[in-house]
This record gives C-alpha cells, structure tokens and sequence, in this order.
C-alpha cells in the first residue's frame, strides 16, 4: 500500500477508534431512529461524545497553532499541558509521541487551522457539538421528548455540561467550576441511577458489610442502599459540604443510616467497621490527605473488613480491555461503547486537574503504591458500569497487619 494510503488510513483509524464494519452501521442506524427507537438513544447520543470533545479541544488550541504544531508556554502548567495532550491524542487531533513537550497536530486538523476550511471531519465534529450542545437544552426543557427522560440518557445533559468546563481551561492553574460545587454531588447521583445502583446492589449482596461506611457519601444514595439491605444493622455517611450533607440526611430519614457532617477525620466508630466505601472521592484530596484517610480507614477496618473504591484510573486500559474481552465475549459494539466511555475517563482526569474544586487526579499506579504504605493490598477488581468505565476495587488488610490482629 502507498504511503499516502496509509497515512489516510491511519489518521482515519486514530479518529474513529472502534467505528467500523458492524458497528458503523448500528451507530447510524441508532442516530436515524433516535426518536422512533428509544432502546438506542443512548448509543446515539454517546457516539457523537469524542466529536463533541475534539471540537472542543481544536477550539481552545486555535491561537496556539504554527505550521501545525503547539508549543507550550514557558508560564504553562506542565501536568495541565500533559493531561491536555493525552486527552488531544486519545481523540485523534494531535500526533502520537511528544517533540520536547510540543504537540502536532493530525494533519487534517493541521489543514483546517491553517486554511480556515472545514474537511469532512472538522464538519463532523462540529456537528457532533452542537447536537450535543441543543440536545442539553432541550433535555432539561418543559416538554422534553420521551425518549430524552430515559434513565439512560438523562445523564448526558450532565455530562455535556461538564465536559464544557473544559472551554474555560487556563493552561497557567487550577480555576473555578462554572456549574458550582454542588453541580458534582448532582453528576454523582446521575451516575448512581443511570450506570452503578445495580452493581453496588450486588456488591453488598457478597460482602454483606454488618456495618457500612461511606466516606464522601454526597446526596446519600449509596448510604440510603445499604441501610435497605438485609445484611447491614449499621450504615454510616461522612460528608464534607454541610449542605449536600444535610441534602443527604433528608433522603435516608426513617431508614437505618446516620450522617456525619465533616471528614473521614472526624468519623469514630466504637465498633470494627465492614466495609468502608469511597465512590469518587480521592480527586478531592492532595496526596498526604489520601495517606491520612488510608490510615484512618486501616485502623476502623475489622480484621476481615474491606475498602471499596468505586474509581476511574486513566492508566488503566490493559485492564480495562480484559474486562472487555471476558464480559462481552468479543461484541464490537461494546468495544466501541469502551472506547469512547476512554476519551470521557482522559476529560474527566483534566477537569481533577484543571478545576480547583479538586485537588489531584487519580493513577492506578500511584493508588496501588500508596495502598502498600498503609499495608493494603488488593484482592479483586470488578465493573462498576456496563460502559467499563469505573471499576470497584476491593481492599483488604495486608498479611502481616491481619496476623498480627488474630494473635
């Protein structure tokens, strides 16, 4: 094959990772019957996620571009930049490898921001983005369509808003969330309905926790679940924000759980606790706060009682394409769902490094080095979502700290 060819082919299978043959047409299909055929709305909806973002991306590099190139700024955040990147490359827009910390970019996307002409694929994307961007007003509308309400697409308009944030990046530091802090305990409880209620549901069917901690439990839903379940006499919810606390005590009234405004520091129990849970809540810690809560969290476990993560990690695709392979015995669609639930994982790793609201993103590798300074260790790591998007990571004592407890 010609070189021309192949570097056609190439950049083309970098931009549309996981869209092909079968899949392709399913995806078509879905966006064409959107309305008539609601069981596929959201596979409509969430094809268009990576187009949405390259729009993005392309839009917020625009005054950096020459010759198809971005040099980073000497004043330039170099965690921001790298994370900025990674999410560029995962999309498609920038060359893979790294020219001394600048970035090229693929060269249709270096051809429009040079010609001011739009190619196939920029037309794309921009569609893509204003589908995504009227979708979300429309959604949270009076008189919404039907299919918009489903349970499996009422998460997007969350979503959109989200990802946007991204348009306000300041490459120099951290700045504000537009949407306010409370805008992430509602993207949460999203998340619970729409992607998690029923895998924690079987989580706490097998570790049947007597007594349950939810360390960061925002608006409740996960306190609320295992003060339902038959196994727990127990259930405990610490949370920072006293409003989203508050919020929180109003939902699990009148069932078995108690609230805690504050912090895992001011959480004492007198008793040997079964499970402690932490549901998206590392990114809101430096690097010492998540030493001292481990170590907080080690001392309250029981000899046999576990830490759960419920945890999105940008390193962690080998893993991710196990699960993949095993669950979904090979179907490409959920393949192409994986895919792109990868380039909203490398989004939401920028915006823990972009908003102030948070404090550090979260690596597979760092968590696991930290877990062995506390002397955890990881015994299992099971889906949270059908999108494989987060993982449930199971914890336990270490040898030497479980020996010496039963002696």
């Amino acid at each position: 094959m010609k070189l021309d060819a192949l570097d056609e082919k190439r950049e083309t299978q970098a931009v549309h990772r996981g869209l092909d043959g079968n899949v392709r047409s399913v995806v078509e299909r879905a966006r064409e019957d959107l309305a008539d055929a609601p069981e596929t709305a959201s596979l409509a909806v969430f094809s268009r996620v990576r187009g949405f973002l390259r729009k993005i991306v392309l839009d917020v590099i625009g005054d950096y571009v020459v010759e198809g190139v971005i040099r980073p700024r000497p004043e330039w955040d170099k965690k921001i930049w790298g994370e900025f990147s990674v999410l560029a490359r995962r999309l498609g827009v920038f060359e893979p490898g790294e020219w001394g910390g600048e970035a090229r970019l693929r060269p249709s996307y270096a051809l429009a921001m040079a010609s001011g002409q739009l190619p196939d694929q920029v037309s794309e994307d921009r569609e893509d983005y204003f589908f995504m961007v009227h979708f979300a007003e429309k959604a949270r509308a009076d008189g919404a369509s039907a299919w918009m309400q489903r349970d499996d697409v009422a998460y997007f308009p969350w979503m959109i808003d989200y990802f946007r944030e991204i348009e306000e990046i300041d490459f120099t530091g951290r700045g504000p969330i537009r949407q306010g802090t409370a805008f992430c305990s509602d993207l949460g409880e999203m998340a619970f309905v729409r992607f998690t209620h029923e895998t924690f549901r079987a989580l706490l069917d097998v570790l049947r926790p007597g007594v349950f901690v939810d360390v960061g439990c925002g608006e409740g839903r996960h306190v609320a679940a295992a003060s339902a379940h038959p196994a727990t006499r127990r259930v405990l919810g610490v949370e920072k924000d006293p409003v989203v606390a508050a919020s929180a005590r109003e939902r699990i009234a009148g069932e078995n759980g108690e609230i805690i405004t504050g912090d895992i520091r001011d959480c004492h129990v007198a008793e040997p606790v079964d499970m402690v849970f932490a549901c998206y809540m590392l990114f809101y810690l430096d690097e010492a706060e998540q030493l001292e809560a481990l170590r907080k969290i080690h001392g309250m476990l029981a000899p046999d009682g576990v830490l759960v993560f419920c945890q999105y990690f940008p390193d962690f695709e080998e893993y991710q394409d196990i699960f993949v392979g095993e669950v979904t015995e090979g179907v490409s669609s959920a393949r192409y769902v994986a895919e792109v639930a990868r380039a909203c994982v490398d989004a939401e790793v920028l915006l823990n490094r972009i908003l102030a609201h948070f404090r550090s993103p979260v690596y597979w590798a760092g968590l696991q080095k930290m877990l062995r300074r506390v002397d955890f260790r990881v015994r299992e790591i099971l889906p949270a979502d059908p999108l494989f998007y987060s993982f449930y990571v199971i914890v336990e004592k270490g040898r030497t700290s479980h020996d010496q407890e039963k002696h």
